[in-house]
């Protein structure tokens, strides 16, 4: 303990010199007091030294958050003061006034000058973590701290960690014999378990200065295997000698050890059901067979002497075999523990190829900026001390209390003389130090409850007791005069409950910053009430974390229901996710909407991440029917099981969503991947359906958009939409490797019930606090750092930080629970039990009872709970929100990129609207829909005008219709086309290698369209005969023509084009063909539109034959028959007169780009259009057209031109 006395702290006069110690308890405004000291140093008021502004004043914090609130704050007070001083404000508090009284009035306006200029200079302002500013200082002082000029963080420690940890496996383990392996069991099987184990011997070295002892006292790891071998031999020669003494003499021994079991010992010890086994493993063993310990172990001399009856005879030694099987059992208890120098030497040997391997990568970590910089200002004969001390003259520490050794022992090289090592040094220092210094220390180590960051309580109390003064803020501006004297009783009654650190009452300023709670009839309700769940027995975790979540979910309704609170200004306070879980569940359940501040999780750990890889994978591969149920079937599409069983079951459906997984895949491709994910959450309505679903709406919706965010930032760094989709794979296995980024985020700012772990609410404040689970308590694992004592302490003052938090009134929940006491101890393992200071597990209620000497606490039995729901104030008068407006117009596009398939799909009556990506295999579904539309009942009817009785069909239109099957068709023409077509050969004429990819390839496919067997047979006869047929339909001077002949050589499957577009009218092109091709038949008309940017297409097949050049496409339509009149009313209604003409007029201007001496009628075939399932009628399915040169010439002059074209005139 400090010999110096605590005073109470005025602001205004606080020494600016030296060390000063500030203990603020919480809510007594440490933050207003720090700002208002800034506010003296820019003034100079009281300050010895030449004047300050905020880059020479440092401040110094533990996270980046509250750096941000500290920046803020002090501007904010600088403002203010500024105006003040202007006499621009005329409401100041008592500070400000008496800081002009003490300064005079003569220099307003220069002070109100310099304050502002303070203000300006903010941004600049030397505001850091106790990391960032390690960080700096070794950048900005690289010659005098002996640092690399540019060092870079590490990116993945775990995975060096990993690697080094690996390596020593490699050296220590594996070149040990396998009988010597049992001296490691305590490193664990694996690198990765080592790796664990010693974690926290790896810490305790890293924890404060130090670090690594010299290698030179490392345990020798030869020495510790070469003693458990040793040990284990003379194991397994006591166990050989005991196993021969026992054959030798079994007979003997058993006979005797039967009359003994049965006449002479206890049979407490030996039991009746047992004998039998005792006797037969006895003979096993000698035989053998592997030991069971537990039951030899009985059977030593002294084991079997102790377990007599009394007045039994003692146990005849049967010729020394039970003292040989106890001299084996006692040697095996001589185990020596190599188990702890082992662990020890791993994570030294490690440890320090650690370090090594990071200044090789010129790299840090967290821990090394720290460490680095203790280093270089404890350096012999070094300067740096000094120079930071001139660069910042005042530094100001708030949350000193979370320092650690590390900290504390750099900032008291700079600032504390009095704490170097002997006094030359001190003088040394003093003469140097020209400058006046200022070191304040600000904190509350009551609320010391980062240990497991390193904060180091020790190390506060060293800080302590070398202050030149300790200051204290004791009127509390937080909470309600009731609740800060029902706080004060709780932890005044007790003893000691800070160990060194008094406790210190606090009071309220009058008035109160905060009132009392109170009924709607004006009845003041107690600032601490007490639930006492009584039960006979102590309670489990799980019993009473159940039961309490629920009596305190009722409570926090009916206050609700009485109108005296609102959500808003509730918060339920817990240890960790496990409890919020409960409390939020049991919230749920009453209609009470609650928000989880405290979420650690990784957001690639969700249901949503896994649900998003589902969707992104069959939005690359639509085609694969597996993959597109999957992602049908997700929560995140929210799709009703009525929906999803449609789309199963209706072509046309099915249909539909392959389009808009296509158009998803074009605008990932063009945009981006987030405006592909806003996309398909805007056009499926997933916020309303997702609200629809539950109160989880906008946490899944917000894991989603969080997803978004981070795979974009992730695509800026790889190549294409696959690898992509490997990078959230690989998160998915390995959820928590993206670090904080991945941190799930805060889905609301919604006024719910907030529910946070004691550790996120410090600093915080809130009316209404509820503190269900504060009898739980959990004990440190066998590795920890901490002894019992620690733990329980850091827990008191984390009940503490609890019980502080509430503005206006708190409830709690209490119950025995188990463990709380272990038997025949007097000491409580949970901090509320010290706190009452109970001495065993049947006195709580009594304890209790002393809280209840304080007026403002009120004990009960813990209330029933019920399943009464939240009925939200006035929600009758709420306004319902209104639809979201619908555009009435769509603007042209002069960027639009379009397709055959987009014109035609918006024809009269079309229900398409998709967009089109251009790409080869997205055209190709898009055609096959306009190919294979919904089959209409009566569209393989043929009328007959005396029975209207039906036709027989052709037998290819068995084969399933739609589009996943007609692009199914195309796709294995295009497989046969380059593999040179395999299925028009001999199984035993092809190539092991082709046949093995073909039947995988087909299998997929097949099962992927869950293709029945038949379906399967005729879908491969269609093939066969398609590509072996002969069609004479080229014209008599050519020769016959067959698929088979077609190959990588003369064919060119999927060719692209791409036409560039000038206001060219849909009705130009229209009458153009329509004139020109089939005159007089009728047609639907193309929808009027002006074509602007880029006309794109894919062609099936273009190949040559005999010197010409010809465009085939496969239609897999249904027709009722294939007459050639048929062919051509299909090629008509779904305007591939259209597809054609655009398809011969690129091949037009391919060839006359290529082709020396180009001539249309000599080169250009004409277009093939092969309707598969007529490949076995008349005429084969097959039409053949050439449009005339006409007509090409005419559309290809059309989209030169810039303006819209006419037709008048252009044909004759």
């Amino acid at each position: 303990m400090s010999q110096l006395k605590t005073q109470k702290l005025n602001v205004l006069t606080l020494p600016l010199k030296g060390i000063q110690l500030i203990e603020a308890s919480a809510g007594t405004g440490k933050t207003w007091t720090l700002a208002a000291l800034y506010v003296r140093l820019i003034l100079g008021h009281a300050w010895s030294g030449p004047s300050l502004m905020p880059p020479q004043i440092l401040v110094m914090t533990f996270t980046e958050a509250a750096t941000a609130e500290l920046r803020d704050r002090i501007r904010d007070r600088l403002t203010q003061a500024a105006q003040f001083f202007r006499g621009q404000s005329h409401v100041a508090d008592d500070f400000l006034q008496q800081l002009q009284e003490s300064l005079g009035t003569d220099l307003n306006a220069q002070h109100a000058e310099r304050l502002e200029e303070a203000a300006q200079w903010m941004d600049e302002a030397a505001i850091y973590t106790i990391h960032s500013w390690s960080s700096r200082m070794l950048r900005q002082h690289a010659f005098d701290s002996q640092s690399l000029f540019d060092q870079k963080r590490l990116d993945d420690a775990p995975a060096l960690k990993l690697k080094l940890v690996k390596d020593y496996w490699r050296e220590y383990v594996y070149p040990l014999e396998v009988k010597q392996l049992g001296a490691m069991k305590d490193l664990g099987g694996t690198p990765e378990a080592l790796l664990k184990n010693i974690q926290s011997l790896w810490q305790k070295f890293e924890k404060s200065p130090g670090g690594f002892p010299d290698a030179s006292q490392d345990p020798d790891p030869k020495a510790l295997v070469l003693a458990w071998s040793q040990w284990q031999e003379r194991v397994l020669h006591l166990e050989a000698q005991a196993r021969q003494l026992l054959l030798t003499n079994m007979p003997h021994a058993l006979d005797l050890l039967s009359k003994a079991l049965e006449n002479d010992l206890n049979r407490n010890h030996y039991r009746v059901n047992k004998h039998a086994y005792f006797l037969r493993h006895l003979s096993d063993w000698a035989s053998g067979e592997e030991a069971d310990m537990d039951a030899l172990s009985k059977f030593t001399l002294e084991k079997l002497n102790a377990g007599l009856r009394g007045g039994a005879n003692p146990i005849d030694n049967a010729h020394g075999v039970w003292t040989a099987i106890g001299l084996w059992m006692a040697e095996r208890q001589s185990e020596p523990d190599v188990g702890v120098n082992l662990l020890h030497h791993a994570a030294l040997k490690v440890g320090r190829a650690y370090l090594l391997q990071k200044r090789s990568l010129a790299s840090f970590d967290f821990s090394d900026l720290l460490q680095r910089l203790h280093a270089a200002l404890h350096a012999p004969d070094g300067r740096l001390p000094q120079i930071i001390r001139a660069q910042f003259p005042v530094a100001m520490v708030d949350e000193f209390q979370d320092t650690d050794p590390w900290q504390y022992e750099s900032l008291s090289r700079i600032y504390g003389a009095a704490n170097l090592p002997n006094p030359e040094a001190r003088n040394e220092v003093n003469a140097e130090q020209d400058n006046a210094s200022a070191f304040l220390m600000i904190g509350d180590p009551k609320q010391a409850i980062y240990s497991f960051r390193g904060a180091d309580l020790p190390t506060y109390l060293n800080a302590r007791h070398a202050a030149e003064s300790i200051w204290t803020l004791t009127e509390n501006f937080r909470s309600s005069h009731e609740v800060v004297n029902a706080v004060n009783h709780l932890f005044a009654t007790a003893q000691n409950p800070f160990g060194e650190v008094p406790f210190e009452r606090v009071k309220t300023p009058t008035p109160a910053k905060a009132e009392s709670l109170r009924l709607a009839n004006g009845e003041k309700l107690p600032a601490l009430t007490v639930w006492h769940l009584a039960a006979d027995k102590p309670l489990s975790g799980a019993q009473y974390g159940e039961d309490m979540a629920q009596i305190c979910a009722t409570q926090m309704v009916w206050l609700l229901n009485q109108g005296i609170a609102q959500p808003g200004h509730m918060a339920v306070l817990v240890r960790d996710g496990q409890e919020a879980k409960k409390i939020r569940q049991a919230l749920a359940q009453r209609s009470v909407r609650s928000v989880y501040l405290s979420d650690r999780d990784s957001v690639y750990a969700t249901r949503e991440a896994l649900d998003l890889a589902c969707v992104l994978e069959a939005v690359l591969q639509a085609r694969n029917a597996k993959l597109l149920r999957a992602a049908l079937t997700t929560r995140t599409l929210c799709l009703s099981l009525p929906e999803i069983e449609q789309v199963f079951s209706e072509e046309e459906a099915w249909d539909i969503w392959v389009e808009r997984f296509n158009a998803w895949h074009h605008t990932w491709q063009r945009q981006g991947f987030l405006p592909m994910l806003y996309k398909m959450v805007h056009e499926q309505d997933i916020g309303r359906r997702m609200q629809a679903e539950g109160d989880t709406a906008e946490r899944r919706l917000t894991n989603l958009l969080h997803l978004g965010e981070l795979l974009q930032s992730a695509s800026l760094q790889l190549q294409g939409e696959s690898a992509l989709l490997r990078f959230l794979t690989d998160q998915l296995s390995n959820p928590h490797a993206q670090g904080e980024s991945a941190q799930m985020r805060l889905e609301t700012d919604a006024e719910l019930v907030q529910v946070i772990t004691f550790h996120k609410a410090k600093g915080l404040q809130y009316p209404l606090v509820f503190l269900p689970f504060v009898s739980n308590f959990r004990e440190d694992k066998d590795d920890s750092l901490r002894t019992a004592e620690e733990r329980l302490q850091e827990d008191i003052r984390l009940l503490y930080v609890a019980f502080t938090r509430a503005q206006q009134a708190m409830w709690i929940g209490v119950a025995k629970r188990q463990g709380d006491f272990k038997s025949k101890e007097i000491h409580a393992q949970s901090a509320l039990s010290v706190l009452l200071q109970r001495n065993s597990a049947d006195d709580l209620q009594e304890k209790l009872q002393a809280w209840t000497n304080c007026n403002d606490i009120e004990v009960v039995h813990a209330p029933e709970a019920n399943a009464q729901l939240y009925e939200p104030f006035n929600a009758a008068n709420l306004e319902a929100p209104t639809a979201a407006r619908s555009p009435s117009r769509v603007l042209p596009n002069a960027g639009w990129t379009a397709s055959f398939s987009a014109l035609t799909r918006k024809l009269s009556d079309s229900k398409w609207q998709a967009a089109d990506s251009g790409l080869a295999r997205e055209e190709r579904w898009l055609d096959s829909q306009i190919d294979n539309p919904v089959a209409n009942a009566n569209d393989l009817l043929v009328a007959d005008d005396a029975s209207s009785a039906k036709t027989e069909q052709p037998p290819f239109n068995h084969f399933p219709a739609g589009s996943a099957y007609g692009t199914l068709l195309h796709d294995i023409f295009e497989w046969q086309l380059k593999e040179g077509w395999p299925l028009l050969q001999n199984e035993s004429d092809l190539l092991a290698e082709v046949k093995i990819r073909w039947q995988g390839w087909w299998q997929n496919q097949a099962d992927s369209l869950q293709l029945k067997t038949e379906d399967q047979a005729l879908c491969l006869q269609l093939i066969r005969q398609c590509a072996a047929s002969q069609f004479t339909q080229l014209g008599s001077d050519q020769h016959c023509f067959s698929l088979s002949q077609l190959n990588t050589q003369n064919a060119w499957p999927e060719m692209g084009f791409t036409f560039k577009t000038h206001g060219v009218s849909t009705l130009y092109m229209d009458q153009l063909i329509s004139t020109a091709l089939h005159p007089n038949k009728a047609r639907p008309a193309l929808q009027a539109q002006q074509l602007n940017g880029l006309l794109t297409g894919f062609m099936d097949i273009v190949f040559e034959h005999q010197g010409r050049y010809y465009v085939l496409d496969y239609k897999s339509n249904k027709l009722p028959d294939y007459s050639h009149d048929s062919i051509t009313g299909s090629m008509l209604s779904h305007r591939y007169d259209v597809q054609y003409t655009l398809y011969i007029l690129a091949v037009h201007r391919l060839l006359k780009s290529r082709l020396k001496n180009y001539n249309y009628e000599q080169h250009v075939g004409g277009a093939i259009y092969l309707y598969l399932r007529g490949i076995d009628q008349a005429g084969q399915g097959c039409y053949v057209n050439k449009p005339s040169y006409e007509l090409i010439h005419a559309l290809d002059e059309a989209f030169k031109l810039n303006q819209p074209s006419s037709a008048a005139g252009v044909l004759s």
